[in-house]
């Protein structure tokens, strides 16, 4: 045997049966006469520290009495250096190998834990009479022993991620069994053979044996409470199971019917059915169920008809329906008294049952994307989410008024919508908790003048709105936080802005009529203004410097594809120079340009630059640059009100004396949809109070750049660096001519 690394492994001698507290170690992968005889027991390497291992196929053949071989990784390596340990269809890496397979194991092993084991099979004169626990996970393995063996005593099968194995053997005869883990055992045709009873199986994993056929038939499962099939998309019918089971999914699977003995399963709490494209009926007698809480039909696209509610379903708070070719729902759906959360997304209901006002639970409804749901009934007071875009419906009923809870409501795309209540402001407490609203693509949407929108709204979507001038109702929300305002036709901002005096993130991306974009309000820290083609008069500096000092985040001013803005953009982060202190925060601006700004003292070619010079006790911070080239480049990045996606960033690192001290970006596009077909200029200003390594007599730095999204659309095609001092006056010199960084290696600042 070759061991690269012996420290690390372990040869334990037990006394008597495996028992940690009464073993003697022997460390050494030879240690006297103990090695390759049957004094030894127990074999435990594990396996994250040490390079590969070459054993001989007969390495164990005389180790007659070894009871534990345990080569595994540990949990917290595993996850933090090696792989992502939920990704079940990725392979560990065995670095125990042998040649031409295993020959031979021990008859007496009760515990074989091999993760990543390299071989297709175990030897073929193995036993498994004495195996207690067998864990092979994400191993080649492709069958494990014969049927005509038996494993009496086998506990915990763990065979995750054997994305090759085709069989188990038949595990009638393992009454013992606790624990079956199969998951991703992607080859896996049948389900083992079990006891018609199996009393002590507790945990049955099988999501993802997506060629597994079938399941056996007629098992009562005496302490089994979660029975898992979800991904395997072969099974095309309810398995015939009984027993105490709380939670069944079944999701992803060809099933095309529930059979009526589902009602034997009285102690079902969740039933998942999502993505069962041929489940086509439901019977009457899932109303039996009287511990369901939890029901989800999602994307069971065949699926037309929902059952009339039969029973008193006491217990149900979830019903998940979206995606479906439900035409319309029950008329005593409101016999559903806990029913809190209903979604219907994209189904084919016209109307929903008046019954709904008797559901004094619902907090959740989703109907998004019902093309064909013009009316809206009269529903419970305490729902919080109501989620109606993409529906037919031209105005909000006067029982909107009723939801005096209501937190988030989202209308976006009603293309027949043309107003929202008036005279809100008659109910304090709908004033008081509704806080978000989007009318995004609501372009019928008319704003009355004696609108008033909820005081304490913070988010505010009226993107694509058809706007040619910002409604004044928007001035008094003096909570407002996030405002999308894109997609519109107005040509500027008007002063009242200002009064919006905690707005941090305003969207414009795509006002293609904005000429002028001033009087921004101070608490700003993300403007974005990408494909403003019209725009050409922005901020002076001391309007962007007072609401950089205002602000507790990095600033961030996008302009992409903005053409008329180079060089007032370009001119910016030198101007807002004579305003920085010691207590700067960050921030950055990116614009159509292609030229790093003459003022900066290092300039080259590439991603990467260095500066060798002694910086003074005066710097400030460093101003970074990077002209990123385009080429056909989409951002496409989807969002809503409470995700706005990736964004497309500037990467930079600062590295002093070949350690990395801090990093930062720059935002180049985010939220809506833009191709960039030019060179950009991405500027940043990295401040002195981040740089909490840096001494001031180091002589060597470098700065890294790069992009958060590799493309071969895009990439940094040059950089620059300029260290900036207090009371320094660089001015506007961006039409300096560029040069390299080898040309100022000596310059002094």
């Amino acid at each position: 045997m070759t061991d690269k690394s012996p420290t690390l492994f372990e040869m334990v001698m037990m006394v008597d049966d495996y028992n940690p507290g009464s073993q003697i170690e022997a460390c050494g992968p030879r240690t006297g006469a103990l090695w390759g005889t049957n004094a030894v027991q127990v074999i435990v390497l594990e396996m994250s520290k040490i390079k590969n291992m070459h054993l001989s196929p007969q390495a164990f053949k005389k180790m007659y009495n070894l009871r534990l071989l345990k080569f595994y990784y540990d949990p917290t390596w595993i996850i933090g250096d090696y792989l992502d340990y939920t990704d079940s269809l990725s392979q560990y890496h065995s670095k125990v190998h042998f040649g031409e397979g295993l020959s031979d194991l021990s008859d007496k092993l009760r515990s074989l834990i091999w993760l990543g084991y390299p071989s297709p099979t175990l030897p073929s004169n193995f036993n498994p009479y004495n195996l207690v626990e067998l864990d092979l996970s994400r191993g080649t393995v492709e069958s494990l022993w014969e049927d005509s063996m038996h494993a009496p005593k086998l506990k915990r099968l763990f065979l995750n991620g054997c994305t090759r194995l085709t069989k188990i053997p038949d595990l009638s005869e393992s009454l013992l069994i606790e624990m079956i883990d199969i998951r991703y055992c992607s080859s896996l045709l049948d389900f083992p053979l079990l006891a018609q009873h199996v009393n002590n199986l507790h945990g049955l994993s099988m999501w993802g044996c997506k060629s597994l056929r079938s399941f056996p038939s007629d098992i009562h499962f005496e302490s089994l409470s979660s029975f898992d099939l979800c991904g395997c998309n072969n099974i095309t019918k309810f398995p015939e199971i009984s027993g105490n089971i709380t939670r069944l999914d079944l999701s992803w699977t060809a099933m095309d019917e529930v059979p009526p003995s589902i009602q034997c399963l009285t102690k079902l709490r969740e039933l998942n059915l999502s993505h069962c494209t041929r489940l086509q009926h439901i019977p009457t007698n899932i109303w039996k169920l009287k511990s369901l809480y939890y029901l989800n039909l999602e994307e069971c696209s065949g699926l037309e008809s929902f059952p009339e509610i039969l029973d008193t379903m006491e217990c149900l708070e979830k019903l998940k329906l979206s995606g479906t070719a439900i035409k319309e729902l029950p008329e005593n759906l409101g016999d559903l008294k806990s029913l809190i959360h209903l979604s219907v997304d994209r189904t084919a209901i016209s109307q929903l049952p008046s019954s709904m006002k008797h559901l004094k639970n619902l907090h959740y409804l989703s109907c998004w994307g019902c093309v064909s749901l013009r009316s809206f009934p009269e529903i419970s007071g305490k729902i919080t989410h109501l989620d109606l875009s993409g529906t037919a419906i031209d105005e909000l009923p006067p029982s909107i008024q009723c939801l005096t809870w209501l937190w988030k409501l989202n209308l976006s795309y009603c293309p027949r919508l043309q107003r929202i209540l008036d005279n809100l402001q008659h109910i304090p407490s709908l004033m008081y908790h509704w806080k978000i609203l989007s009318c995004r693509g609501c372009r019928g949407l008319r704003f009355t003048h004696s609108l008033v929108l909820p005081c304490f709204l913070t988010r505010l979507n009226l993107s694509d709105c058809n706007l040619k001038e910002i409604p004044e109702v928007i001035y008094c929300l003096s909570c407002l936080i996030y405002l999308d305002l894109s997609e519109n036709h107005f040509e500027h901002l008007p002063k009242s802005m200002k009064q919006l005096c905690v707005l941090g993130d305003l969207n414009l991306n795509h006002c293609n009529m904005l000429q002028s974009l001033t009087d921004l309000p101070s608490s700003l820290y993300l403007l974005s203004a990408s494909d403003c083609e019209q725009l050409r008069s922005i901020p002076d500096a001391s309007e962007f410097a007072e609401i950089i000092r205002n602000t507790y985040h990095s600033s961030n001013f996008i302009f992409t594809n903005c053409p008329n803005l180079e060089a007032a953009v370009g001119n910016m982060l030198a101007l807002l120079t004579t305003y920085l202190n010691k207590e700067s925060e960050n921030y950055s601006l990116c614009y159509s340009g292609s030229e790093v700004p003459g003022w900066f003292i290092y300039r080259t070619e590439g991603s990467s630059i260095k500066c060798h010079q002694l910086f003074s006790g005066q710097l400030l911070g460093f101003a970074v640059c990077a002209v990123i080239a385009f080429e056909e480049y989409c951002y496409d990045e989807v969002y809503d009100d409470d995700d706005f996606g990736d964004q497309l960033n500037v990467l930079y690192k600062f590295i002093s004396n070949n350690e990395v001290c801090n990093r930062g970006d720059i935002m180049v596009a985010c939220k809506n949809e833009t191709l960039i077909d030019s060179d950009h200029v991405a500027l940043g200003f990295l401040p002195y109070s981040l740089l909490w390594k840096l001494q001031d007599d180091f002589t060597n730095c470098s700065f890294e750049f790069s992009l958060s999204e590799e493309s071969p659309n895009c990439r940094v095609k040059y950089c620059g660096v300029c260290p900036i001092y207090a009371n320094q006056n660089i001015g506007e010199t961006s039409g300096r001519k560029s040069c390299t960084s080898n040309d100022h290696q000596k310059e002094e600042v």
